[in-house]
């Protein structure tokens, strides 16, 4: 499952380019064209869903967006023979870690054979998802601007080449690096889990419930008992 956020449809539609995200990424028209050349060849791919940001769900509702038109990513989407609606909807793992719900998942995952590709921080995740084999850093927010930066990513996990579920947390370079896994690496899953790791490791303070966590240390440490260990009976 791929995820498109807003930063991924300012690319593609080529709005507010050069401008960066809260996370320091640049948005950029020529990284658009490939996240619609994903979408273009991956819409009636059944095992290969793409997440849309919640803002755009149903997509006949006003999208809250600054700067994007309503209609607009309709119009685009239909000019290209892709329905919107078939789409699984996004902040899925983020509204689960918002509400410390986490804990189905993280212990269905350490069930499992893990690969975690993301910031290189995200390497202290070991301390808490006990089931990751495989890690692949990267030291770069802008890995789509760098040249043959997304390949040489996937090149690494590649390179490791076994089958489990791969968590990809990317950016705007996540969808293009699954889109470039899903074929190679067969009997494996590949999710777009955006940034809901960064709260346990203490980076990025894009949301406002990660930002109070950070400034309240014992909320914090409940969250994270929470989300690993599963609420505890009232």
């Amino acid at each position: 499952m791929a995820g498109y956020s807003d930063a991924e449809w300012y690319c593609v539609l080529k709005q507010r380019l050069g401008e960066k995200t809260g996370l320091g990424q640049v948005l950029d028209a020529k990284h658009g064209e490939r996240l619609l050349d994903v979408l273009k060849r991956r819409q009636h791919v059944g095992n290969f869903l793409f997440a849309v940001p919640k803002c755009l769900w149903p997509s006949r509702t006003s999208y809250g967006l600054p700067g994007l038109a309503e209609g607009q990513i309709d119009w685009l989407l239909g000019s290209q023979g892709i329905s919107i609606e078939g789409y699984e909807r996004d902040m899925i793992t983020d509204d689960l870690a918002r509400e410390a719900e986490l804990f189905p998942f993280i212990s269905q995952l350490n069930k499992m054979e893990v690969i975690l590709i993301g910031n290189h921080h995200l390497e202290e995740m070991k301390e808490h998802l006990r089931s990751i084999r495989y890690f692949v850093g990267i030291d770069s927010p802008n890995l789509h601007l760098q040249p043959d930066g997304i390949e040489d990513a996937v090149a690494r996990v590649k390179n490791y080449g076994k089958p489990g579920v791969h968590l990809v947390s990317a950016g705007v370079s996540a969808a293009v690096i699954i889109d470039l896994l899903h074929d190679a690496i067969p009997n494996s899953w590949f999710i777009d889990c955006g940034s809901i790791w960064d709260a346990f490791v203490g980076i990025g303070e894009q949301r406002d419930w990660r930002a109070f966590l950070y400034a309240h240390p014992r909320e914090w440490d409940k969250w994270k008992k929470w989300n690993i260990h599963g609420k505890p009976k009232d």
